[in-house]
């Protein structure tokens, strides 16, 4: 059976290691509360994984009416993720429909700023239908912020980069917003 929608998330830098992070925890919770034969929850990838082949294979795995949701955290949200969308709107048409971005950040560019733009410092985000963005307050790395035409909601966390992925409030509305 093909599902009618895939669930996916993407992990920052260092979250390969060898200790459980929040996105693992919030997978759990999202395959024991929406995962089924019409829903695919997809294990965590790599902030540096293929994104083109990660969209090529969400595509072929979904029908023309099927939804995409992500979950996208430090690096996974603002390296990787817009390659993502990028490929999947580009080489299929189809663009993510609930975007939940948890701090994310994008590749350090130390010499950005000699282009006179500051908004390419920004995670650009061009085709997710909607979301939520949270951001922390505490310490570094620190997003420094998203540009995304789209509607969607931005909230700030008294919590540390490496602690917002398993922050227990994130992980509820993230969870309520795809139950919608």
């Amino acid at each position: 059976m093909i599902p009618h929608r895939i669930i996916g998330m993407t992990m920052g830098f260092t979250q390969s290691l060898r200790r459980r992070t929040g996105l693992e925890v919030l997978f759990g919770r999202l395959v024991e509360g929406l995962g089924s034969a019409h829903t695919q929850i997809h294990c965590p990838r790599r902030w540096d994984d293929d994104a083109a082949a990660t969209a090529g294979f969400v595509a072929r795995n979904l029908p023309a009416d099927g939804v995409v949701d992500w979950i996208a955290y430090s690096y996974g949200g603002g390296v990787w993720f817009p390659k993502f969308e990028q490929a999947l709107f580009d080489a299929h048409g189809r663009s993510v429909r609930r975007l939940y971005m948890i701090d994310p950040v994008p590749r350090f560019r130390p010499f950005a700023w000699l282009g006179g733009r500051l908004d390419r410092f920004k995670v650009h985000i061009r085709h997710a239908q909607g979301g939520d963005v949270y951001y922390q307050e505490m310490d570094y790395p620190r997003s420094p912020g998203v540009m995304w035409p789209q509607e969607h909601v931005s909230a700030t966390l008294p919590v540390g980069h490496a602690e917002l992925d398993n922050w227990a409030e994130v992980h509820d509305r993230i969870v309520q917003g795809l139950k919608k």
